[in-house]
């Protein structure tokens, strides 16, 4: 796809130094889109502006405040913002619930579902005029059960939650909430890293890329994708649909 004039979208995405958000921010690139990266680790940050040449902004995603401003800042001097990102997120170590402390709760809670519901908020402030589309990042353990992982559940299963109830109340206005729910990724740096686990499958299927997930996202975001809202979509190789 390629964008030129007036017409090229443009989109924001947060979390963009890590492994699935640089991925989204270099297939965002490809397509012509204009982009503005946001991140919290500035030296990370500025590489990747600069390889992309685009521009960035430091920003803490929990924040309500700085997500709202930045996205407003866009459309003011972009003159429009056609799609949202959050690639935020953090997995906790995969343990006991008892063993499961208040501060691990609160830390996990606030990069994932915290940084997720600021951004539909923010969106839902700056785009329900206009329109637009909200990608967030589940994860495929919030779709399925599996021990020590109640915590990593808990907080992607909100993020799906928070997707289907935001879309239901701003699919009149024509703003698009969906998510990803990827399951086992292939490196070891990546936001939703998982063991891969055959369980219940007739054969063991390789962990996924960032790309894969990437690839995802960029497609939603599209507005070719206008009639596509409230979904959680699992890249999980059958992860989610195999295990007993």
């Amino acid at each position: 796809m390629s964008n030129n004039g007036n017409n090229t979208v443009v989109y924001m995405v947060l979390g963009a130094t890590g492994s699935i958000g640089s991925r989204v921010a270099r297939r965002l690139a490809e397509t012509g889109a204009k982009l503005v990266l946001a991140a919290r680790d500035t030296t990370k940050l500025e590489r990747l502006s600069e390889e992309l040449q685009v521009p960035a902004v430091s920003l803490d995603a929990t924040r309500f405040d700085h997500v709202e401003a930045a996205l407003e800042q866009i459309r003011r001097s972009l003159g429009r913002l056609d799609g949202v990102v959050n690639c935020v997120g953090s997995v906790p170590p995969a343990k006991p619930i008892t063993e499961i402390s208040g501060r691990d709760w609160v830390e996990h809670i606030d990069a994932n579902l915290t940084s997720a519901f600021a951004t539909v908020r923010a969106a839902a402030q700056t785009m329900s005029e206009s329109g637009g589309s909200v990608v967030l990042i589940s994860a495929a353990d919030a779709l399925v059960g599996r021990p020590h992982c109640e915590l990593f559940a808990a907080v992607k299963g909100g993020v799906a939650a928070l997707t289907r109830a935001a879309a239901a109340g701003y699919a009149a206005r024509g703003l698009r909430v969906n998510c990803v729910a990827p399951g086992p990724l292939e490196f070891p740096s990546a936001s939703l890293d998982r063991e891969p686990d055959s369980a219940g499958s007739p054969e063991k299927k390789p962990a996924g890329s960032a790309d894969d997930v990437a690839a995802a996202v960029v497609w939603l975001l599209q507005p070719a994708q206008r009639w596509i809202t409230g979904q959680v979509l699992a890249l999980d190789g059958g992860y989610s649909t195999c295990r007993p």
